[in-house]
């Protein structure tokens, strides 16, 4: 899936994608931007303050010689306080954590306007604790269409309306969570056993239980929580 998105933003790539009914490669790139942002995986940062990296968003919307209107500034400054980093603004994006650095990354995306945002794998190298703040982010953006790659399956079922599982690198399942949950698709797909707790659901190999109440906790492979 990352050489898709790899694909898509080179024009590299075999069959038809769609976008309203217009194959994509009839679409202007310039105009393309205005519908879909993505964001794939960063390995280098450029050092410049978050402010100018978020008003990289407006790109296609200025004008020959790259200047932005007073519009611009207020939809950058809104995407700023929307994802919460307006004590980053000022700040070298090179020199933040995982986590600041890829709520810098979703408000340019915020601030490019676009009605699909697209990352991949975009909690990857984030702390636990980053990576529910980002993903309780992107679960606030009700007015987008939002697709995210990720490996990590109990983040996708606890916060995806759909999911589209690629098994041996074919589509096994597309549907609303709920239905692939129904029918065990990961289970099928990837040979784990499905765990409820505190209302939210793992999947791992084994599961170990202990009472809470003496101060023991609940272990799944490698994955500990209370």
């Amino acid at each position: 899936v990352t050489v898709l998105f790899q694909s898509i933003e080179k024009n590299k790539y075999s069959g038809i994608i769609m976008l309203n009914n217009i194959d994509i490669m009839n679409i202007k790139r310039n105009d393309l931007a205005k519908e879909i942002a993505i964001l794939p995986q960063i390995k280098t940062y450029p050092h410049m303050t978050v402010s100018n990296l978020v008003g990289l968003g407006r790109n296609p919307y200025l004008d020959f010689f790259g200047r932005k209107q007073r519009i611009d500034e207020e939809i950058i400054q809104n995407a700023i306080e929307l994802i919460g980093i307006n004590n980053l603004k000022d700040k070298y994006i090179d020199e933040l954590s995982g986590g600041e650095k890829q709520k810098s990354y979703l408000a340019m995306m915020i601030a490019q306007d676009t009605n699909i945002l697209v990352l991949d794998e975009p909690t990857t190298f984030m702390d636990m604790n980053y990576e529910y703040a980002f993903l309780e982010t992107l679960k606030k953006l009700t007015n987008k269409t939002i697709l995210v790659v990720m490996h990590n399956l109990n983040q996708a079922v606890n916060y995806a309306d759909n999911i589209i599982i690629i098994n041996n690198g074919m589509v096994s399942f597309d549907g609303p969570t709920s239905k692939c949950l129904e029918e065990a698709q990961i289970g099928k797909n990837f040979d784990l056993v499905k765990y409820t707790s505190n209302g939210k659901i793992f999947f791992g190999k084994w599961c170990t239980l202990y009472n809470k109440e003496e101060g023991m906790i609940m272990k799944i492979k490698d994955v500990d929580f209370e």
